[in-house]
């Protein structure tokens, strides 16, 4: 439900995948904190903002705002995309947090683990899990995280209509006025979980996988019926389950594992190279984008280089 501060409560299954952007920082003196973002060998320069609405830029202004006894700095990033922009799958989050990440370790870790995901959960709600990563169930905002326990690989295809974007302010208002969230009970939830622990622990993905859910689906799905169809047709080539990424556009399936998860990726492809007649890509003829990607233990990382910006 929503929350006075207008945020909204959650239960959300969060993983890292190894679909990953790459930041490259620079650190000159300066007589005054400023930030200078640049795109490298990117194609979403378009779709990405070099000005102060930057979620770089914000996270930078954050952490040097509560930051004393130091001295001005100039940053330089030059930024690698390779999550897709407005795809639901935290890009910007992750960019976020590696900012967050790459200046404190700058300082000499200024700050603890504890004081940056508090800067992080306000930055925004996915922001503290990219921080940390690996497996979390998220509650509150999605800020408050308790790590599963996953001790396997995981393998999934992503698919997302390259046309397509979906509102998240859209789709919370739209899920809100389902009140849909009044039939939910806090008691089966809780009961879900500890549920999805146990088998996430013994290793069990297929039975864990059964109870994974996306409420957003109720509402997105029936504005774009693509996302449905192309949820079906994961299912039908055998991935344990596909869901949308959040409030999507993006739909992820659980394959079996890396080798099946090859073939479904390369069957969706084969779907709109050759005009299938199945219905995912008939009736909407909408192109989409593919990855085949792997969970990882671990969130942002720092490489120490000793390349210099110019």
């Amino acid at each position: 439900g929503k929350r006075t501060d207008n945020y909204h409560d959650l239960f959300t299954l969060f993983q890292s995948i190894d679909l990953c952007d790459r930041l490259r920082f620079a650190f000159l003196e300066s007589d005054k904190d400023e930030v200078e973002i640049g795109l490298q060998d990117s194609t979403a320069s378009h779709d990405f903002p070099l000005n102060d609405t930057n979620i770089i830029k914000k996270a930078a202004a954050l952490y040097m705002r509560e930051t004393t006894n130091r001295s001005p700095l100039k940053v330089k990033v030059r930024v690698r995309k390779n999550i897709p922009i407005g795809a639901g799958l935290a890009g910007g989050s992750a960019n976020a947090a590696a900012t967050l990440l790459a200046i404190n370790h700058h300082y000499g870790e200024k700050l603890s683990s504890d004081q940056l995901l508090q800067l992080a959960a306000e930055i925004g709600s996915d922001v503290p899990f990219s921080l940390r990563g690996g497996t979390s169930l998220g509650r509150g905002r999605g800020e408050i995280l308790s790590p599963l326990p996953v001790q396997t690989d995981l393998s999934f295809v992503l698919v997302k209509p390259k046309a397509l974007s979906v509102s998240t302010a859209w789709a919370y208002e739209s899920f809100g006025r389902t009140r849909f969230y009044e039939q939910l009970d806090a008691a089966t939830l809780e009961n879900q979980i500890e549920k999805l622990h146990s088998l996430l622990g013994a290793r069990n993905i297929s039975a864990a996988a059964k109870l994974f859910s996306n409420s957003f689906e109720t509402v997105v799905f029936e504005r774009y019926p693509v996302l449905r169809k192309i949820k079906e047709r994961l299912i039908e080539l055998g991935c344990l389950c596909a869901y949308m990424t959040g409030s999507g556009p993006t739909v992820y399936g659980l394959a079996r594992g890396e080798a099946p998860a090859e073939t479904i990726r390369s069957t969706i492809i084969s779907d709109q190279e050759s005009k299938t007649t199945h219905s995912w890509y008939k009736d909407h003829g909408l192109a989409v984008d593919t990855w085949l990607v792997k969970s990882i233990g671990h969130g942002i990382k720092v490489i120490e280089d000793e390349e210099d910006h110019n």
